[in-house]
């Protein structure tokens, strides 16, 4: 059988890049937010024994009748910190003995492909722990930022970029 994972997901993001008035959470897709969208890829690719979301606890009540509508279960909340870091921090903290690995996946990306959740997953069983690197799609350059233009040359970059999701014993973190 495969060990116990639980999922931590940071949620506490205000959306200003994004131009919202309302928190990163609840930016729509489609008819639905952001962070419903997230939750379901997540539980399609793995059967998590926690999700644990860091959120502003203003919006836990809306969050939490978003999750029932669609019929996620075992949400529990933490509050969300200042930065990703603190969200992480929070949500790694409402971790047990039973939790034998976590798997953080940012709310930000919705669209995470369930092989590569599993992908990640099958990695951190083997190896003890593993993070998802996928395919530059486009050429990164590196160079002197002025002004908000790019100035001088620096070396393209065609490898690959390591994104969320990532996933570890919590022992490595949490003593």
């Amino acid at each position: 059988a495969a060990p116990v994972v639980a999922a931590v997901v940071p949620a506490a993001g205000k959306g200003r890049r994004l131009g919202s008035r309302r928190p990163k959470a609840f930016v729509r897709i489609g008819a639905e937010p952001l962070f419903i969208r997230t939750l379901e890829s997540l539980g399609c690719a793995a059967p998590f024994s926690r999700l644990i979301v860091a959120a502003d606890r203003r919006h836990w009540g809306e969050m939490k009748k978003w999750t029932a509508r669609r019929g996620i279960k075992g949400v529990e909340f933490v509050p969300g910190g200042g930065t990703r870091a603190e969200s992480v921090k929070n949500g790694l903290m409402k971790l047990g003995p039973r939790d034998r690995f976590v798997l953080i996946h940012d709310m930000a990306r919705p669209f995470v492909k369930k092989e590569e959740v599993r992908r990640v997953l099958r990695k951190a069983f083997e190896t003890g722990a593993a993070i998802l690197a996928l395919k530059a799609t486009a050429t990164v350059t590196f160079g002197l930022a002025k002004h908000g233009c790019l100035v001088g040359d620096g070396p393209a970059y065609t490898g690959s970029l390591v994104v969320d999701p990532i996933t570890f014993p919590p022992a490595l973190l949490i003593p």
